[in-house]
């Protein structure tokens, strides 16, 4: 995994929403976000790593890794972290209570 974002400040606006992310990943809680074609997805953060599900060295920035989410129907998502950011700045990615 390369790192692209080495370059790119890291704002508190992104953080807050990196903050939101890690809950999420680390509670390994439900969350609900809008899939591809609009559709409403929800599943269960799993993990920070690559597309490929391994987890992230501790030497590499977050934003470049991706979120492993479990879908209800049991597909497993890879998106890019900064995709997600956007989402959570959007409001299309919540926390589930």
């Amino acid at each position: 995994m390369a790192t692209k974002m080495i370059n790119e400040p890291l704002t508190i606006p992104v953080l807050v929403a990196l903050g939101t992310i890690m809950q999420a990943a680390q509670g390994n809680l439900k969350i609900t976000w809008l899939g591809k074609n609009e559709n409403i997805e929800v599943g269960t953060a799993r993990s920070i790593g690559d597309q490929h599900g391994m987890f992230l060295r501790g030497d590499l920035d977050v934003r470049d890794a991706y979120l492993r989410i479990t879908s209800v129907t049991g597909f497993e998502h890879f998106i890019p972290i900064m995709d997600v950011v956007g989402m959570v700045q959007r409001g299309e990615f919540a926390l589930d209570s």
